[in-house]
């Protein structure tokens, strides 16, 4: 126990002192905006895309000794990252979770790159559904997880939507659906 809390220990105070050297690094570009999350940092120049290169290379730098860290691109944001772990990782250990009490059929709504693997992973979910007695049900056996897409990008989510509104619009829909004896 001891050797796992000094790792932690050791983790945190590396980690402040990344977050501060990338802050530094970050000063003379008013116009790139930090984003200091728990477990990894984003660096966004969606105020000035001609940032682009360098906010790459300030991230680049950063972690270049973390051998086990990677940067993802998404709009107008490098990410950096532990190798291996992504919104898709995230989702599955949450469904494994949350699912130990109730089947749920999971609906992930994103509108970045960095969604991908959150599509990819709900949409291989399987959701046993329960039968009625009435063996000519047109409800299928299992529902597949739904990955949605906000705006017309190209993805490997199932289904689209055109704009936050749209999105609103699906979620009130969503919970008229549960609110109604249609389920």
């Amino acid at each position: 126990f001891y050797y796992v809390f000094e790792l932690v220990i050791l983790y945190l105070i590396f980690w402040n002192w990344y977050k501060q050297n990338l802050t530094v690094a970050c000063q003379p570009y008013p116009d790139l905006r930090l984003e200091n999350k728990p477990y990894s940092s984003a660096l966004h120049y969606r105020k000035d895309p001609t940032l682009a290169d360098i906010s790459h290379s300030l991230m680049s730098n950063a972690i270049h000794s973390l051998d086990n860290w990677t940067l993802k691109p998404g709009k107008y944001v490098w990410e950096a990252v532990p190798k291996g772990i992504n919104k898709g990782t995230a989702i599955l250990a949450l469904q494994q979770y949350v699912s130990q009490s109730q089947p749920l059929c999971p609906i992930f709504i994103g509108d970045d790159i960095t969604d991908e693997a959150g599509f990819e992973a709900v949409q291989n979910l399987s959701i046993p559904v329960e039968q009625s007695t009435d063996s000519d049900s047109k409800f299928p056996k299992q529902l597949q997880g739904i990955g949605i897409k906000v705006g017309n990008e190209p993805t490997c989510a199932n289904y689209y939507v055109q704009d936050i509104d749209a999105v609103s619009e699906l979620l009130e829909g969503f919970i008229k659906m549960t609110m109604s004896d249609c389920l």
